[in-house]
């Protein structure tokens, strides 16, 4: 049966949003610049909408019902993208915004560069809280969309259409091997007999069914595969300790190196080539000014970077 959206009040679902994140009616009201009988007949509204009593009393809190609490994402988000659309009044004030920033970085250790923009954002928004995570994502545009992360650091562009990538920078790379390997523990470069001689660690296939660096060259194809893993981190600690050798980002290891029994050696083909490290978002937040910002500032951030380590 077909829900006919003009006979529900829809500014009933902020309301919900409010009582679901405060828990507390009086609370609510104060927020939403209402009175507390106002939100409490919305609230009674909203229980006849959905036949449920959506929050139960408990000590001072209000507590959601399970259907409440099962609403509240697709709610939330649905809000969130309609919020997205809409221009904001006067002039965009970063000092004014209050919001958690939620990043995730895939493989990639690029925190010095996450420090220098957490001190940027806390000098121009300090209202906003900047949250960081290092999960590997199985479906990375469903987690863009249902706002899990607002942007995504990792290597090579998102193919899904429904997601928007820049290169944030670009690393070259390099044949990582650890310097007990019986046979190129103390050489000072590598031949393309000995790369393909050797078993490699790579990381895991792609939803394209290919290894991320197969899409960079065909080279890559013809490698013996011995052990797979998610991150790069994961593969430099098995190249250190086995005999299994790596391609991996150039820079992005230099800084362990001295630390490590491992060394780094030449790509060993006639060829110049560069990894892309890139940041994604979900389209449907490229034109929400405060995301817009926050992602425009860590782009200007990391060319500011890379100019100045030429």
């Amino acid at each position: 049966m077909d829900i006919n959206l003009r006979s529900v009040d829809l500014n009933l679902l902020t309301i919900f949003e409010s009582l679901m994140q405060t828990k507390n009616l009086s609370h609510s009201a104060q927020e939403l610049g209402m009175t507390q009988p106002a939100v409490s007949h919305a609230l009674k509204r909203l229980q006849k909408v959905y036949d449920d009593p959506l929050f139960v009393r408990k000590e001072r809190k209000m507590e959601p019902t399970d259907k409440a609490i099962a609403m509240f994402p697709i709610i939330q988000n649905t809000l969130m993208d309609i919020r997205s659309t809409l221009p904001i009044k006067g002039i965009f004030n970063p000092q004014n915004i209050e919001l958690t920033f939620k990043i995730n970085i895939q493989n990639l250790d690029v925190y010095p560069f996450i420090i220098e923009f957490t001190k940027q954002l806390k000098c121009k928004a300090p209202n906003i809280t900047l949250k960081i995570s290092n999960v590997l994502l199985e479906d990375k545009e469903k987690a863009l969309r249902n706002r899990e992360y607002d942007l995504d650091i990792d290597v090579l562009p998102t193919e899904h259409p429904a997601c928007q990538s820049k290169v944030l920078f670009e690393d070259s790379i390099s044949v990582f091997v650890s310097k007990t390997h019986p046979r190129l523990g103390h050489v000072d470069s590598l031949s393309e007999a000995q790369f393909f001689n050797e078993e490699h660690a790579v990381i895991a296939k792609t939803s394209a069914q290919s290894y991320p660096l197969e899409k960079l060259s065909e080279i890559f194809k013809k490698r013996k595969v011995g052990f797979v893993a998610s991150r790069f981190n994961d593969i430099y600690q098995v190249v250190r300790d086995t005999d299994f050798i790596a391609v991996m980002p150039t820079n992005h290891f230099d800084s362990l190196l001295e630390n490590h029994q491992i060394q780094c050696l030449p790509f060993p083909f006639d060829m110049q080539l560069k990894l892309p490290i890139m940041l994604t978002w979900h389209s449907n937040v490229q034109y929400y000014k405060p995301h817009s910002w926050c992602r425009n500032l860590l782009m200007e951030l990391m060319k500011q970077k890379s100019l100045a380590s030429k």
